[in-house]
């Protein structure tokens, strides 16, 4: 085992393991075993994954002073993976004054939800560039990582989430998100 690995996730066709290794992204290929590193940053990077067809990441980093999700994707359509030679193209996807965590593309690739200073659930539309609230303040509060979480369903219609930090106890299930507000 290695005591700096922190985090892993896995592509949907499982040919692509993401992990976290001493604050930096990296991707491992499945089939080959080549590893590509992803991130080389200040900050410290965090909460991976992959988008459903496996063509790009999102994650957290600090390296601005603040928690703000990223998104690293391959810069060339011939780019099967990470792993392929190639340009990798890394955008800030979400810029906030406060701390956003867990970011979640939702399986059809569409939406992002994340956690925002610790205290609502957020769900950025792709395409229109909108967000919109799924969990307002109120209704959990982080206080340690790993304290709340959140998933898709497999549709992309609903989010379910564990809310037992204050309030709420149990999972909460919100509303269809047919249109971002």
């Amino acid at each position: 085992a290695n005591e700096h690995l922190t985090e892993m996730a896995l592509s949907r066709d499982a040919r692509q393991i993401a992990v976290m290794a001493r604050g930096e992204v990296f991707v491992l290929s499945t089939e080959t075993g080549y590893t590509r590193r992803i991130t080389s940053t200040p900050g410290h990077e965090r909460h991976v994954s992959f988008a459903p067809d496996g063509r790009s990441l999102v994650y957290v980093s600090e390296r601005d002073g603040d928690m703000d999700i990223f998104e690293a994707r391959l810069g060339d359509p011939a780019m099967k993976s990470f792993a392929d030679a190639g340009p990798i193209v890394e955008t800030k996807l979400l810029d906030t004054a406060g701390d956003l965590q867990y970011p979640k593309i939702s399986p059809d690739g569409k939406r992002l939800a994340y956690l925002a200073d610790r205290n609502r659930i957020l769900v950025y539309d792709r395409t229109a560039g909108t967000t919109a609230t799924a969990l307002p303040p109120g209704y959990l509060y982080s206080y340690v990582d790993e304290d709340v979480s959140f998933d898709w369903s497999p549709d992309s219609r609903w989010l379910t989430a564990s809310a037992g930090s204050i309030v709420t106890k149990g999972a909460v299930l919100f509303p269809r998100l047919e249109e971002s507000e």
